[in-house]
């Protein structure tokens, strides 16, 4: 073999090894993004059933028990709502999703001005 078929010969190996490397980074992508495809066609299901999900939300479930509207309309899931209170205002937290609703099911208490 002269001298040019053994650099040719050497390219050749040198690009063989750099494809390879790209080929594992390459199906490594491709996982990531079948993975990402698969989370987004779950989601899309879920707003596709958004509408009837509404349809059948039912925001309490038993005494004093509210459930997660973010939940139930995006998962079709029925997740309690956790009272957090912060001195005179409340939060209804989901302990799923992590969604905050500032509803406080503490009766209001309204101020009247005394007149003097």
């Amino acid at each position: 073999m002269d001298p040019i078929e053994a650099e040719l010969l050497k390219a050749a190996r040198d690009l063989m090894a750099t494809s390879q490397t790209r080929l594992r980074d390459t199906v490594a992508e491709m996982a990531e993004l079948e993975e990402q495809l698969t989370q987004l066609q779950a989601q899309r299901d879920g707003q596709l059933d958004a509408g009837m999900r509404l349809q059948t939300y039912r925001p309490r479930s038993g005494t004093g028990v509210y459930l997660c509207p973010n939940c139930w309309i995006g998962l079709g899931q029925q997740v309690p709502l956790a009272l957090i209170r912060f001195g005179s205002e409340d939060v209804m937290r989901c302990p799923s999703c992590g969604r905050d609703f500032g509803i406080s099911p503490r009766p209001s208490l309204s101020f009247t001005p005394i007149s003097r």
